[in-house]
């Protein structure tokens, strides 16, 4: 028996399975570091496998998140002027002018040749020019959330 936060706990063996650990395994771990911390004796009386657990789970928090530290950053996307053009369907002879040539299939889709190679814009999509001078296909939702219209100002 041991006293924890006011109440009397017997602390067993099934206390400290790793069984229990399925579905709450960070709590699980947080509870018995809070437990050993409060008398460390209780640290030598468990089991070396739930030790092990508990340093395994420790050791995989520590890894998680220096790997993502390391491996995801925040970025801004810049702010970059594009010129783009919607397609309706009957501005096919615009979107050939704009892209350098009007290739459509059977189901009235532009044609698109990409950098990541070819690519289809449904009516209602918005041709755009990218940085490297490139044609990319967008879809309206899409645009309307990453880009805005400036007035006034060409290139």
């Amino acid at each position: 028996m041991k006293k924890i936060n006011g109440m009397m706990r017997k602390i067993t063996m099934s206390n400290l399975d790793s069984t229990d650990w399925d579905n709450d395994a960070p709590t699980d771990v947080d509870r018995w570091l809070e437990i050993y911390s409060q008398d460390s004796s209780l640290f030598w009386s468990c089991s070396v496998g739930h030790i092990q657990n508990v340093l395994d789970e420790l050791i995989y928090r520590n890894k998680t998140n220096q790997r993502r530290a390391e491996v995801s950053k925040y970025y801004r996307k810049r702010p970059v002027i594009v010129e783009a053009m919607q397609y309706t369907g009957d501005n096919g002879c615009d979107i050939g002018l704009f892209v350098g040539y009007a290739d459509r299939n059977e189901n009235n889709q532009f044609v698109i040749s990409t950098l990541e190679g070819t690519m289809l814009a449904d009516v209602g999509d918005f041709i755009i020019r990218g940085v490297q001078g490139e044609f990319y296909p967008c879809k309206p939702d899409i645009f309307e959330q990453t880009y805005e219209l400036i007035k006034g100002e060409q290139k």
